[in-house]
């Protein structure tokens, strides 16, 4: 089988508390997964990038765990040269940014069987996470990069525009102020999320209305496992997207951005805290040019391609430029910045 069509069993966790000796502490934990499920661990990330895991292990053995910033160790599919070509396994921990994940070869460890929930419970009881998901999917559309809020290939705007918002979502932990991050087939859920209103109801009492918006189950450390069915998941998302619970970033941000013409920070801060917007002063807008194009290269932008850039025409109406639009700012800028 092509590697880029095996599916990946993927469980993701966010906002866990922030400890200094959390890798060192999670380590022997992870080297059980592997061994637990027969995955030689080929590859490990450390401070000079990748390497071969027992070049990494004795790095440890003698310097111990007090530069490295994340955890990731992978064991590769048969053939594969490196972690891009698929694994068995793949594990992720990152204390400074609170994501965690764990990523299977469905084929070893399908999504959703009895291995798989347990393996949900110890990974809770060692983050105390206050959300987390769980999904299968193909390695083609990139699960993994999905749940640190990465794009991936040459996705579709639908799903690029998808990642965007998650990306934003769980950057801000967005998670602890009254959205979700979407309905997924596995969702894990603490009292900030269980507790969101939806037509007059919190989240628990809403899902437990009818059948269809899935089942419940108690995990460790207080979360929640909410199960949606596949065939349900578009529905129920759509009925919580239109109660305003799923998180959408050109609804929540953008349209706020342009509506009290504030900046991406203050509508943010305003999701975060729950304090009300108000109107900012009248801006002179943006025309494509140096400025356009120096704002661009500040945030990495090097190709025209790889950006979206909207004009704002009035509060709540911006179209998009075009793509030799945005690259002829980017010329410009990079003709200043030389002189």
């Amino acid at each position: 089988m092509d590697y880029k069509q095996t599916e990946h069993s993927l469980l993701a966790f966010y906002g866990f508390p922030f400890e200094q000796a959390m890798i060192a502490k999670a380590y022997p934990i992870c080297l059980g997964l592997f061994e637990r499920f027969r995955c030689t661990p080929h590859l490990m990330a450390g401070k000079n990038g990748v390497r071969n895991f027992k070049a990494m292990e004795r790095a440890l053995k003698a310097g111990g765990f007090s530069g490295l910033k994340s955890l990731e160790m992978y064991s590769l599919l048969e053939g594969a040269k490196n972690q891009l070509e698929g694994c068995n396994l793949e594990v992720f921990l990152s204390p400074q940014h609170s994501i965690s994940f764990v990523s299977f070869n469905s084929s070893m460890l399908p999504f959703g069987s009895a291995p798989f929930l347990d393996l949900a419970a110890q990974l809770i009881d060692l983050l105390t996470p206050s959300y987390g998901i769980g999904f299968a999917q193909i390695h083609a559309v990139g699960p993994t990069y999905f749940a640190m809020g990465l794009g991936y290939g040459n996705a579709p705007r639908e799903h690029k525009d998808l990642t965007r918002s998650w990306g934003v979502f769980i950057e801000h932990q967005l998670f602890l102020s009254g959205f979700l991050g979407g309905v997924f087939p596995w969702n894990l859920l603490t009292k900030a999320q269980l507790q969101i209103v939806v037509d007059g109801f919190p989240l628990q009492v809403w899902i437990s209305q009818e059948s269809d918006r899935g089942k419940l189950r108690p995990m460790p450390k207080n979360m929640v496992l909410w199960t949606v069915a596949n065939e349900h998941l578009a529905g129920v998302r759509q009925a919580l997207y239109e109660a305003g619970v799923v998180f959408d970033y050109e609804r929540d941000v953008v349209a706020k951005m342009n509506e009290y013409r504030r900046s991406h920070q203050d509508v943010i801060e305003h999701l975060r805290s729950g304090r009300p917007l108000t109107q900012g002063p009248e801006l002179p807008p943006l025309k494509p040019g140096g400025l356009l194009g120096k704002v661009l290269h500040a945030f990495g932008y090097e190709s025209a391609e790889d950006a979206q850039v909207l004009k704002v025409e009035k509060p709540g109406k911006a179209n998009e430029l075009s793509t030799p639009e945005v690259a002829k700012s980017l010329r410009k800028a990079k003709r200043s910045k030389g002189k």
